[in-house]
């Protein structure tokens, strides 16, 4: 008796992205020039925001910036600072906090909030108690120190994926961190579901627009042709495509692009 495995079926290649690569290269290279760049990539669920993604820090890496990345979860957003502390509990991120945290004075009640054991608290115990307001001002300053710090000796990308999920108050941090970070290497890319957009993020955006902080990417469905390479691509790469789908392209095509609407997560999943 045979077993039969439903596995992954994925696009060796990126299809249909490539007027949208382009603008993503030209927006890192000037970031990395220190001219602020905020970029945001929206689009509907399978729509390829995360495979671009992937595309653009890939080459942001190989350009010499230093990758800090976190993605938001649906539990996520009644989780305050969430994104922030996946971002911050990386293994590469918390060397570098351990040796900030020696020449900052970070207060107690900083690293109570975000639970950052990985630093080793400063003393102030003669300093007035802080309300919740100020003390969360103080956080976004010290963060906000902290990752332009790390652009003192290389450009830094910092990529947020799924900010739909997130909290409103990571939601705050970002747009003062984006506020206080011109003329520093510093890029933001962040990506969410066009479909998803909930108040906290709908009022984000809007204040990014307001001042003119952010440029958006908005993916679109792919087109029938786009569909017919990403077909070409895949039969390309895997040999055991069943000779019935091969002899008949065209149905398939049809097919595909009727039921998908586009949507290069869907294509892949039909076909698998």
């Amino acid at each position: 008796m045979s077993i039969s495995f439903n596995k992954p079926l994925i696009c060796p290649v990126l299809i249909g992205r490539q007027f949208e690569l382009t603008a993503l290269h030209e927006l890192i290279d000037q970031a990395g020039h220190i001219q602020k760049q905020v970029v945001l990539m929206s689009g509907e669920a399978g729509i390829g925001k995360s495979r671009l993604a992937a595309e653009a820090k890939s080459y942001a890496s190989e350009q010499g910036f230093l990758l800090l990345q976190s993605t938001c979860f649906p539990i996520d957003a009644s989780s305050p600072y969430a994104p922030l502390l996946d971002l911050l509990e990386s293994p590469q991120v918390k060397e570098q906090l351990a040796t900030y945290s020696a020449t900052s004075n970070l207060s107690r009640s900083e690293l109570a909030l975000l639970h950052l054991d990985m630093l080793s608290p400063s003393s102030d115990a003669s300093s007035p108690p802080l309300n919740a307001e100020q003390e969360k001002r103080r956080l976004f300053v010290t963060l906000t120190r902290f990752f332009t710090g790390l652009t003192a000796t290389q450009p830094v990308l910092l990529a947020l994926e799924d900010i739909h999920w997130s909290d409103e108050t990571s939601l705050e941090f970002l747009h003062y961190l984006v506020r206080h970070c011109a003329n520093q290497p510093l890029m933001i890319l962040a990506t969410y579901r066009s479909d998803e957009v909930q108040s906290g993020l709908r009022r984000w955006l809007a204040q990014l627009d307001r001042e003119r902080l952010n440029q958006e990417i908005i993916l679109q469905p792919l087109t029938r042709d786009q569909i017919e390479a990403m077909l070409q691509a895949i039969f390309e790469q895997d040999p055991s495509t069943p000779d019935s789908v091969r002899l008949a392209p065209g149905t398939l095509l049809e097919t595909l692009t009727t039921l998908t609407e586009g949507n290069p997560f869907f294509v892949e999943e039909i076909l698998k």
